[in-house]
């Protein structure tokens, strides 16, 4: 088959499988990058099979008065809530009921159910099964935006939008100037939002900028601005997820100062990661694989030594434990317990550093004797004679000797055997 190859033919092949490496590669390239450019469509596949937020109710709608809810009880009955049809339920038939005005800590260990009971308020997560109530009304029969805008929430991290402190705190403009402004007065804005403005040459304080995040302002002050945000819905249900956990002792001081005082008859569902922060509440949730374990004055709880809420008080330690009993019990305020407990973690803090301080002064002492030990060694061996100078010291003395006796023979063989220990050298 090879003899009917013509020359023209063989050259032509030769040129063509020298183009086609770089053709192959390139192919291969452009599969790996349209693949790679095909993970955003299925993305966009997979959203759109998600099942959108039911914004508006269904033909059973509850249409609610502008003043709802008017007290602030809120009821669980048999709520069950999942993440995804094919996982375990979160909220395993949870039976709940908060009552006006009561002040509720929510504790668990991680995976109980917190979080999970508030999106289901929300109905940022629907439930499986059960029902939710406020004021007897079934929120699953509400449209989203009546019963959102009902709630008010101060959540662990804040969340800023770019744009004006005006925008934050009143996106759906649905308030004026001077309300917005009195409760920027009251989260203890004020002078903030006074300098930034002057800085600006803004005269209205509340356009004054937040960048994207509120990166502007401190971390402090950012959950201040949501704290506002809050008092300016004046609902009747406030949501605190810790909110406190990543802000300094005076603004934690500042912001449990104005819940206790603008939201002392609200309905407060408060999730703690330090119980310092709920001990004073009406009542205790204890969540354990989401259904109400506990739910009773935390002093009635702590009463029981065998109680997973009295457990969770011991392991805090036994200083902040007792402080923690007394607050319960009433026998010490929850302000002299904040500032107990932030002397006990100044005090441990310093005691630590004490510790430290004081083993790197003995660590430096050992290395100072080890150091002083080893140039004592060395001058030692320095001072020591050698062995070569002690050898010239001897034939020194020998010789010394050998001219007092006058013995010259011996002298001789004394410098032969000088003479041989040099070439040896």
């Amino acid at each position: 088959m090879l003899a009917n190859v013509t020359v023209g033919i063989a050259i032509m092949a030769i040129q063509t499988s020298t183009g086609l490496g770089p053709a192959l590669s390139a192919l291969l390239s452009d599969y790996a990058k349209v693949e790679q450019a095909m993970n955003a469509v299925e993305r966009l596949e997979e959203y759109n099979d998600v099942e959108p937020e039911k914004f508006e109710a269904g033909e059973d709608k509850i249409v609610v008065p502008d003043t709802w809810p008017t007290l602030g009880n809120i009821k669980w009955t048999g709520a069950v809530a999942r993440y995804r049809a094919d996982l375990n339920p979160i909220l395993q038939g949870l039976n709940l009921e908060v009552h006006d005005g009561e002040k509720v800590g929510i504790v668990g260990r991680t995976g109980a159910g917190k979080s999970t009971l508030f999106l289901t308020l929300f109905r940022i997560l629907e439930l499986s099964e059960g029902t939710i109530e406020l004021d007897g009304v079934d929120v699953s029969k509400l449209d989203l935006k009546t019963l959102r805008s009902k709630l008010a929430i101060i959540p662990q991290e804040p969340v800023l939008f770019a744009g004006t402190l005006r925008t934050n705190l009143d996106p759906l403009k649905k308030f004026t100037d001077e309300e917005v402004w009195a409760v920027v007065e009251q989260a203890r804005l004020k002078e903030y939002a006074e300098s930034e403005a002057q800085k600006n040459n803004l005269k209205n304080p509340l356009l004054m900028p937040v960048t994207d995040g509120g990166k502007n302002f401190s971390s402090g002050q950012r959950q201040l601005i949501c704290l506002a945000r809050a008092l300016l819905v004046n609902a009747r249900i406030l949501i605190l997820d810790e909110a406190t956990a990543s802000v300094d002792v005076e603004t934690d001081a500042l912001i449990q100062e104005t819940i206790a005082t603008a939201f002392s008859t609200c309905t407060i569902l408060s999730i703690a990661h330090r119980l310092n922060t709920v001990i004073d509440s009406d009542k205790i949730l204890v969540l354990q694989k989401g259904k109400a374990l506990e739910f009773a004055h935390p002093r009635e709880l702590l009463a029981d030594p065998e109680s997973e809420f009295s457990a969770m008080v011991n392991e805090t330690g036994p200083e902040n434990a007792h402080i923690l009993r007394q607050v319960a019990n009433g026998e010490l305020d929850i302000k002299e317990a904040i500032a107990a407990s932030n002397a006990a973690r100044a005090a441990k803090a310093e005691a630590e550093e004490k510790a430290k301080a004081e083993a790197k002064r003995k660590a430096m002492e050992a290395s100072k004797a080890r150091l002083e030990a080893s140039t004592k060694e060395l001058q030692q061996f320095n001072e020591t004679p050698s062995a070569s100078a002690q050898l010239a010291a001897c034939i020194e003395d020998i010789r010394t000797t050998l001219q007092s006796k006058c013995e010259f023979s011996l002298l001789s063989k004394l410098e032969q055997l000088e003479q041989l220990m040099s070439q040896t050298k």
